[in-house]
This record gives C-alpha cells, structure tokens and sequence, in this order.
C-alpha cells in the first residue's frame, strides 16, 4: 500500500515545486528569495514520499482518504493564488479550510487563521525584514 501513496506525494510534491519556485516580490532583502521556504516544504514531501518509496511494506497502511486529497488540493490552490491575493488572505483561506476539512469550530477557525497569518505577516515583513506578498 506504500507505493501509491508515495507516488501520489511524489506527484504532489513536485506540483508544489514547481508552483513554488516562481515566487517573486517587487523587491527581495533575503539573497535566497521568498520561493526558499515552499521549495524547502515540498523538498520534504519529497523526500518523504522516496522515504516510502524505498521502505519494505509493513503492513496495510490507511486508505487516502478524500480529506488528505483535498488538503492537497488546498496547497496547490495556496500556492497559486498566494501573489494574486496575498499572504494574510491566502493563509486565513488555507487555514480556515483545513479546520473545515477536519471539522473544527468555523468562526473561530476563522478568527484565529486571520489573526496567525495577520500576525505572521507582520513578523516577517516589518521585524525580520523578508517581505510576503501583498496581494492586489
């Protein structure tokens, strides 16, 4: 059962690279550029999904479910409407929906997403200096 979820991570990982590595901001302080961190994220899928490529079956593994395809799906949605919207909306909507998809309290899912990413925006852009995108 191994092998199908690591061909199917494998799909996902390299979409996401592949979406990610196109990230770019009107003006960039970090010499590594903002696609760093989602091209690091999707590496690590990556190397997961080689991780059960190459291990020896150990039993029956649970079912991909329809949550983990639309949590994907949710990334790749993420990652390509993050320049158009920006980080604060495309980070509350990805947010807000994986505590739908996993049946969390709505309003309040909501609430603590915008506050996450308004907060995380914040520390990135103004206290270390790396710009996120604004959106339109």
């Amino acid at each position: 059962m191994e092998k199908p979820v690591a061909a199917f991570l494998s799909v996902g990982a390299l979409g996401y690279v592949w979406l990610a590595r196109g990230f770019e901001t009107g003006f960039i302080a970090d010499p590594i550029g903002p696609s760093a961190f989602p091209v690091a994220i999707g590496a690590l899928l990556l190397a997961t999904s080689v991780t059960l490529w190459t291990k020896k079956p150990s039993g029956e593994l649970p079912p991909v479910s329809w949550r983990h395809v639309a949590l994907v799906a949710g990334l790749f949605v993420y990652v390509a409407v993050l320049d158009r919207l920006g980080f604060v909306v495309a980070t509350t909507m990805l947010a807000s929906g994986v505590v739908a998809l996993f049946s969390g309290p709505i309003r309040r899912g909501v609430v603590l997403s915008f506050l996450l990413s308004l907060s995380i925006f914040v520390l990135f852009t103004y206290v270390l200096s790396i710009p996120l995108p604004r959106g339109f």
